[in-house]
């Protein structure tokens, strides 16, 4: 169904029923053109400027590529340009907002060691932990003792009474 081809050359026909009709100049043109170049028998100058030089018509079977075909469709001359204008606008985009974003951690770096110094100046930097009297005479009985760690119990007592009382001062100033 349409796959078989045909050794035949097909034709078509059609009923003309207004016949054409030329004007005069139509004729004269026509006239003209067919007295063209190649229909005119050569002189002999003709001649010999044909048979020295070169044909460059491609060979039998080729089509004719028109002579336009190779020429670009679109002018690239202003996209050089453009591109570079366009990286050197990124570049310097970069360049700003990669100051900007040193110039925020510089500012945070300097905050948080303001507020590591304001810490270190209130009574936490600089003193020693409290209770380290007390302390001491739980590792002392610690180690004179260590077999029998039960008769620590009263100085492990004085030591937790210790720090409790230190929480709760702590505590009740604020600091």
């Amino acid at each position: 169904m349409g796959n078989s081809s045909s050794s035949q050359p097909r034709s078509v026909s059609f009923e003309n029923r207004q016949p054409i009709q030329l004007t005069e100049a139509a004729l004269r043109k026509a006239a003209a053109q067919s007295q063209s170049p190649s229909t005119r028998p050569e002189t002999e100058t003709e001649t010999e400027t044909h048979s020295t030089r070169p044909t460059s018509s491609p060979p039998q079977g080729y089509p004719q590529v028109p002579p336009n075909f190779y020429k670009p469709q679109y002018d690239y001359s202003g996209e050089e340009e453009y591109w570079t204008k366009r990286i050197e606008t990124l570049k310097r985009t970069h360049t700003s907002l990669n100051n900007k974003m040193e110039q925020e951690y510089d500012k945070a770096v300097a905050e948080t060691g303001q507020m590591f110094k304001r810490a270190q100046a209130s009574n936490v930097g600089g003193k020693l932990p409290p209770c380290q009297e007390a302390k001491n005479l739980v590792l002392k009985c610690y180690n004179e003792n260590s077999t029998q760690p039960l008769l620590c119990a009263h100085f492990v007592n004085e030591f937790n009474n210790c720090v409790n009382n230190k929480r709760l001062e702590t505590t009740a100033t604020g600091a």
